[in-house]
C-alpha cells in the first residue's frame, strides 16, 4: 500500500464479457516487464497478444469469456501528503543521482566515502525527505555489484534521454489566447503576490481546482455562438464553459503547457462501479465496464518518476480520486504458495508367472517358431491394405486442405467484392459494413506479415504506411497512405463510405495477386494451403 506516494500496486483481472472491439483493454500503468498474466494467477497469459503501433495491445485473440490480468500501478491522489511525497521523491532521486555522478570515479578512501554518505543522509533528514529502506547512495556504493551499478547508470541515462524527448514533445503550446490568459490567472492565484516556488503537483491541482469551480460537466454542451471565428478549445474556455471529459482534459493540457509542464491527453475507460464478488470478505471487487464508461484525463511527466495520471473532469471521478476514502486496499498479489508435497509413487511390484504356466506365457520370452506360409501371406495382405488405406487417408487430407484453402479464398473475395460493389455495400447494415472493412484491414496486415514487413513496435500508422509506399509502391495502383487513413478511420471512427471501402478492397485484391505471383512454389504451398493467407 503506497497511497502516501500517490499510487498502489494491484493485480488487476480483466475479462471480456461482451463486445467486438478491436482493442484489448489494459489497465493504465501496467508493469510492462511482467506483461499479461493469467486470470486469477501470475502465470503467463494463455493467449498471445501483440503490440499495436504505439503500444496498445490487439485483442483479436481475446474472445468473449476469456480473461487475463496485469500488475498495475493504480493512481490514488486522495491523501494530503501525496504532493509532498512526489516533490520529495523527485528531489531525493536528483540528489542521489548527482552524488553518485560526482563520487563514483574519485577512488575515495573508505572513511572519506563513509563521511560523505553520512553528510548526504543527514541533509536528507534535515530537509524532511524520507525514504524507504537503505538510501540509494548507500545501496549504490556498498550493496550493488559492478554489473548492477552499470544497470543503474544505464537506467539514469535512459531516463535523461526520455526526459529530453518528453520536454521537446509534450510541451508544445496550443497558441490559445484563452489558455494563456487563464494560465496567468491561475498562477497569480496560486502564488499570490510573492515570487514563491510552486511544485509541479500543486500547479496541476490548481488547474484542476480552477476548471472544477468555473466550468460545468455535461454530455450535451451548448454550441458556440461564434463557430466561424473561435476554435473548440477557446470556445469552451471563454464562451460555452461547459462540456464533457474531452473538453476538460484538452483545456488542462493547453493551460499546463503554458507553464512548460510536459503533459499529454489520454483516453480510455474508467472502472468505477465496484461491488464485491461472491465469496465473502476475501473475494475481489469487480465491475462491468461499458461503452458509456469511456473517459479522457491527463498524464503529467515527473522527472525521474514517469507519467502520473490526473483526473480533471469535475464530478464522481474526481471525487473518488482526490477525496479521502476509507475503502480497503486489497492485497496486490496473492502469496506464492508451493504445491503440497506429493507422496512418491512406489515402483510397481514385479510379477512372477504362476508356477506351471507355459513358457510362451512368460513375459519377455520370444516366439522361436518361424511364421507359417499362411501367416506370412496374411501379413503381406495386411501391410498392403494399410499402405492403400494410408494413401487414401493422405489423399483425403490433401483434398480437405485444398477445399479449405479454396473456401478461404472464396470467402475472402466475397468480402472484397462486397466492398467493391457500391450498391451492395450501401444496402448492407452497419454491422456487416464494419465487419467487411475490418476483415479487409486485418488481411492487409496479415499479407505484410507473411512478406516479413509488419508494423514495427512503436511505429505510428502513417509511418508504417510511408515505409510500405517507399518499398512496395508498385503492388497496387491504390496509394497505401490513403488506404491506411481509411483503415484508421474504420478502426476508430464511424465507418467508411462506399468509395472508401471500395479503395480498401481494391488494394487488398491487388496485394494478394501481386504478392502470390512473386512467390516460389513451396512458398505458395505454405501461404495458401498451410497459412491460408493468400
Amino acid at each position: 500500500n503506497l497511497t502516501k506516494y500517490g499510487f498502489t500496486v494491484q493485480q488487476v483481472h480483466v475479462q471480456r464479457t461482451n463486445g467486438s472491439s478491436l482493442l484489448l483493454f489494459v489497465p493504465a500503468h501496467m508493469n510492462p516487464q511482467l506483461g499479461l498474466r493469467g486470470w486469477g494467477n501470475l502465470e503467463e497469459a494463455e493467449y498471445k497478444y501483440s503490440n499495436y503501433y504505439d503500444g496498445i495491445y490487439s485483442s483479436r485473440f481475446y474472445k468473449s469469456g476469456t480473461g487475463y490480468s496485469t500488475v498495475s500501478f493504480i493512481t490514488a491522489l486522495n491523501r494530503g501528503e501525496v504532493g509532498v511525497s512526489r516533490r520529495q521523491a523527485a528531489e531525493y532521486y536528483e540528489r542521489a543521482k548527482y552524488f553518485i555522478a560526482e563520487n563514483a570515479n574519485r577512488n575515495l578512501l573508505s572513511n572519506q566515502l563513509d563521511g560523505k554518505i553520512a553528510d548526504f543522509d543527514y541533509q536528507l533528514s534535515a530537509d524532511g525527505i524520507e525514504y524507504i529502506g537503505t538510501n540509494l547512495v548507500q545501496r549504490y556504493f556498498y550493496e550493488m555489484t559492478e554489473s548492477e551499478q552499470q544497470e543503474f547508470q544505464a537506467a539514469v541515462k535512459q531516463e535523461e534521454e526520455y526526459r529530453a524527448y518528453v520536454q521537446d514533445t509534450y510541451t508544445k503550446q496550443f497558441d490559445s489566447p484563452a489558455a494563456k490568459t487563464i494560465a496567468a490567472e491561475i498562477l497569480t492565484q496560486a502564488a499570490g503576490n510573492d515570487d514563491i516556488y510552486i511544485s509541479r503537483h500543486d500547479l496541476v491541482m490548481a488547474v484542476v481546482d480552477y476548471l472544477g469551480k468555473n466550468y460545468t460537466y455535461t454530455k450535451t454542451p451548448e454550441e458556440s455562438t461564434n463557430p466561424e471565428g473561435t476554435n473548440i478549445l477557446d470556445a469552451f474556455l471563454s464562451e460555452v464553459k461547459e462540456g464533457y471529459c474531452s473538453h476538460f482534459a484538452t483545456a488542462a493540457v493547453a493551460i499546463l503547457r503554458e507553464y512548460g509542464i510536459p503533459v499529454r491527453f489520454a483516453e480510455g475507460y474508467v472502472a468505477s462501479d465496484f461491488s464485491r464478488a461472491a465469496g465473502g470478505s476475501g473475494a475481489p471487487y469487480r465491475c462491468d465496464v461499458k461503452d458509456s464508461d469511456a473517459h479522457a484525463w491527463i498524464e503529467v511527466y515527473f522527472d525521474g518518476m514517469g507519467w502520473m495520471q490526473y483526473e480533471v473532469t469535475p464530478g464522481e471521478y474526481s471525487e473518488a480520486m482526490y477525496n479521502p476514502s476509507s475503502a480497503t486496499i486489497m492485497p496486490a498479489i496473492p502469496d506464492n504458495q508451493e504445491d503440497e508435497p506429493r507422496e512418491p509413487i512406489d515402483n510397481p511390484p514385479e510379477t512372477t508367472p504362476p508356477e506351471g504356466a507355459p513358457e510362451e506365457d512368460q513375459p519377455g520370452r520370444e516366439l522361436e517358431e518361424p511364421l507359417s506360409e499362411v501367416a506370412h501371406f496374411f501379413l503381406v495382405i495386411g501391410i498392403t491394405a494399410c499402405v492403400v488405406l494410408l494413401g487414401f487417408i493422405i489423399y483425403l487430407i490433401i483434398r480437405h486442405i485444398q477445399k479449405k484453402a479454396q473456401l478461404m479464398l472464396e470467402k475472402r473475395y466475397r468480402v472484397i467484392n462486397l466492398a467493391r460493389n457500391k450498391e451492395a455495400y450501401e444496402k448492407a447494415d452497419d454491422a456487416r459494413r464494419h465487419s467487411t472493412v475490418r476483415q479487409i484491414n486485418d488481411w492487409i496486415l496479415d499479407v505484410f506479415r507473411i512478406m516479413g514487413f509488419p508494423p514495427q513496435t512503436g511505429e505510428l500508422p502513417m509511418d508504417f504506411a510511408k515505409r510500405v509506399s517507399d518499398e512496395y509502391a508498385k503492388l497496387s495502383t491504390e496509394d497505401f497512405t490513403q488506404v491506411m487513413t481509411y483503415m484508421q478511420k474504420e478502426e476508430f471512427g464511424h465507418g467508411l463510405s462506399a468509395k472508401e471501402a471500395e479503395i480498401c478492397g481494391e488494394y487488398l485484391s491487388d496485394l494478394i495477386t501481386s504478392v502470390y505471383a512473386g512467390l516460389g512454389f513451396w512458398q505458395k504451398i505454405r501461404v495458401r494451403y498451410i497459412k491460408r493467407i493468400l
